[in-house]
């Protein structure tokens, strides 16, 4: 089944695992993350999509699977991907985050942060990060 993704903008565009990789590959750069892995959790990600059975899916919902799955491997990988990923205004919104991956990483079962709906509101105005408690 072939698979859109919808842009920011409202245009669509084919679902191409290779642009997965290339996101990937920027933060997991001098990473102990190989290539392998890269590949298969973009493959990864691509089966979960086609699963859905969904035609389209947005460009936010691949960044939270390349998120979550970063976290998985590498956290360092995750922040470097999220402070792109998370448009941060300022130097505190980002410290902010790095001191909750910091906490989040000593759970050792703790999901990654949400960031898109945590950090920012629907009208995209950051938000304070809060712990999810309910995994402490």
């Amino acid at each position: 089944m072939r698979v859109f993704v919808v842009k920011r903008d409202g245009t669509r565009v084919e679902f191409n695992r290779e642009k997965i990789v290339g996101s990937m590959m920027i933060p997991c750069g001098k990473r102990p993350v190989t290539m392998e892995q890269i590949r298969g959790l973009a493959e990864d990600i691509e089966r979960d999509l086609q699963d859905l059975g969904d035609e389209e899916v947005t460009t936010r919902e691949i960044a939270e699977r390349v998120m979550a799955a970063l976290w998985r491997i590498d956290r360092v990988a995750f922040v470097r991907f999220a402070s792109v990923y998370g448009r941060f205004s300022t130097p505190d919104e980002f410290v902010r985050l790095v001191e909750e991956v910091s906490t989040l990483q000593a759970l050792t079962d703790a999901p990654p942060p949400q960031l898109v709906s945590r950090l920012h509101g629907d009208d995209g105005t950051f938000r304070q990060p809060t712990l999810p408690l309910e995994s402490m």
